[in-house]
């Protein structure tokens, strides 16, 4: 009996390790660091010159963002309008607007 239930532990405890390590979230990207060199890239050939100013610029950036509110963020949610922008980037991101949105 003692040994059924070692083993059921032990297989509930590898279960436990393997589902949480299989799932890592994502690490909060630095604002310079991470999302310039891609906003430098993606938004800036039109909008380095538009009257907000560089998509690369942190202050730019972060008067468009409710930080920990990535959907309410209109520098998260305007590329809807141009799909391609954030494209594999979106998680990115999205995780750095949810860590508070960091310079």
């Amino acid at each position: 009996m003692k040994r059924g239930l070692i083993a059921c532990a032990a297989c509930v405890g590898l279960a436990a390790c393997s589902e949480t390590s299989s799932t890592p979230s994502p690490e909060p990207a630095g604002f310079a660091d991470r999302i310039a060199p891609l906003a430098a890239e993606r938004c800036d050939g039109c909008h380095a010159t538009a009257p907000g100013g560089s998509m690369a610029a942190y202050r730019t950036a972060r008067s468009l963002v409710t930080p920990g509110k990535p959907d309410e963020s209109l520098y998260y949610t305007l590329p809807a309008r141009h799909p391609a922008v954030w494209g594999d980037a979106a998680g990115l991101v999205r995780a750095w607007i949810e860590a508070g949105a960091p310079e």
